[in-house]
C-alpha cells in the first residue's frame, strides 16, 4: 500500500514553491575618502628688528627662466644654466642676479611666493641662492592652500608676526599682473617679464640702486612703488633713451 503524505506537508511544499523569492540587498558604497589635508603654511622669518621691508617676488621671469629638459628654443650663450635631470626641467639665471640677490637680502627681508610646485620652488630657490647666499623670509608655492595661482598680499599679512605692519612693509614684485589683482595696489610692482634671448642684460644691475636708496629710507610703501615704477620704467629704456628721458638739474 503506498505511503500518503500528511496534508499539512503538502501545503507547506506548495507554499514554498509559491513564495517570492528574497530580495537582493542592495549594495552600500564604500564610504567616499576624506581629501588630502593641505600642507600647512610655513610661517614668515622676519628680522628681529622690525624695521625691514618685507620684499615678496615671483622669481620666474623675474631673476630666471624655467623650462623642459626636451625645449629646443634659443636661450642665448650663457653659462648660467643649471639641469634638473630628476626634475625634468632646466633653469637659466638672469644677468647680475647673484649680486641684485646679495644686495636685496642684505637691507631687505626676502620671500619667494611662485605658482610652482613646492619641491620644484625649493629647487629653484637653492639654485639661486648658491652664488648670492641668500636667506628666505618664506618659500611659498602652490602646495599651500593660499587661493591657488592668486598670489593675494592680503594672505601674508595674516602670516606676518605683527600683522599691524603689513601693509606698510610688504612690497610685492611680480612679473604676472592677473595673478596680483587682488593685492592692494599700494603694493604692488608690475614689471615685463623676462626674454632670456635678450643679448646682454643689465636690468638688474640698473635697478639695484633705486632698491638700494628705499632700503636707507624709511619711506612708506606707497612712496617706494611709485619710485620704482618710475625708475624700472627707465631701466628698461635703451641707455641712449634714458639719458634723454632724465631731466637736466
Amino acid at each position: 500500500m503506498d505511503h500518503v503524505e500528511p496534508a499539512q506537508k503538502r501545503a507547506g511544499k506548495r507554499q514554498q514553491k509559491t513564495a517570492s523569492p528574497q530580495r537582493k540587498k542592495k549594495k552600500v558604497a564604500p564610504a567616499a575618502k576624506p581629501p588630502p589635508v593641505a600642507a600647512k603654511v610655513p610661517p614668515v622669518r622676519v628680522s628681529d628688528s622690525g624695521r625691514r621691508k618685507i620684499v615678496v617676488l615671483n622669481v620666474v621671469g623675474l631673476l630666471c627662466d624655467l623650462r623642459p629638459l626636451h625645449d629646443r628654443r634659443d636661450w642665448g650663450k650663457d653659462l648660467m644654466i643649471h639641469y634638473a635631470y630628476d626634475l625634468n626641467v632646466k633653469i637659466k639665471k638672469r644677468t647680475n642676479c647673484d649680486k641684485f640677490l646679495s644686495m636685496l637680502c642684505s637691507h631687505f627681508d626676502v620671500g619667494i611666493w611662485s605658482p610652482l610646485e613646492h619641491t620644484l620652488l625649493e629647487h629653484v630657490a637653492r639654485f639661486l641662492a648658491n652664488g648670492s647666499n641668500a636667506q628666505w623670509a618664506f618659500l611659498w608655492g602652490s602646495s599651500y592652500p593660499l587661493e591657488g595661482p592668486i598670489r593675494d598680499l592680503r594672505n601674508l599679512f595674516k602670516m606676518i608676526p605683527d600683522s599691524t605692519h603689513g601693509p606698510t612693509r610688504c612690497l610685492q614684485v611680480d612679473c604676472e599682473a592677473t595673478a596680483t589683482a587682488r593685492s592692494p595696489p599700494s603694493n604692488v610692482l608690475n614689471i615685463p617679464p623676462w626674454d632670456p634671448r635678450v643679448p646682454d642684460d643689465d636690468f638688474l644691475q640698473r635697478i639695484s640702486g633705486p632698491f638700494l636708496a628705499l632700503a636707507r629710507k624709511q619711506s612708506d610703501i606707497e612712496y617706494c612703488v611709485a619710485y620704482l615704477t618710475k625708475e624700472i620704467g627707465l631701466a628698461l629704456l635703451p641707455p641712449a633713451l634714458v639719458w634723454l628721458s632724465t631731466p637736466c638739474v
